[in-house]
């Protein structure tokens, strides 16, 4: 059953690739957490819950194989990078990285200096 539902998951890529270059959503479905959020400590159930909620966006990547780049698009309210993920299926890599390079020439991200 398992491999059914990933074969699904490449299928339902595959027919939005006919339909779009690149699909963008959220990285993660939240802000970095704060410390202890994700404590390793803690009940299993509650930090795989938070985990899976937190991560919300990328397991399907991860199960299909397609290719995804996430970019510091965003900030949030207390100034930490917010991340956008673009997708596209297997092949496609170097127009995920066009996409790139061109939206930082258009709107540069802010550097991290050490």
């Amino acid at each position: 059953m398992a491999i059914r539902r990933l074969s699904a998951s490449r299928r339902i890529t595959q027919r939005l690739s006919g339909a779009y270059d690149a699909v963008l959503m959220p990285t993660l479905a939240e802000v970095t957490p704060r410390i202890g959020h994700l404590d390793p400590t803690a009940d299993y159930d509650q930090v795989m819950d938070r985990l899976l909620e937190w991560v919300a966006f990328t397991p399907l990547q991860n199960a299909t194989g397609d290719p995804a780049i996430s970019l510091p698009l965003g900030e949030s309210g207390s100034g930490l990078p917010v991340g956008m993920m673009l997708s596209t299926v297997a092949g496609r890599e170097a127009q995920l990285l066009e996409l790139a390079y061109e939206l930082e020439d258009a709107r540069p991200w802010a550097r991290i200096q050490s």
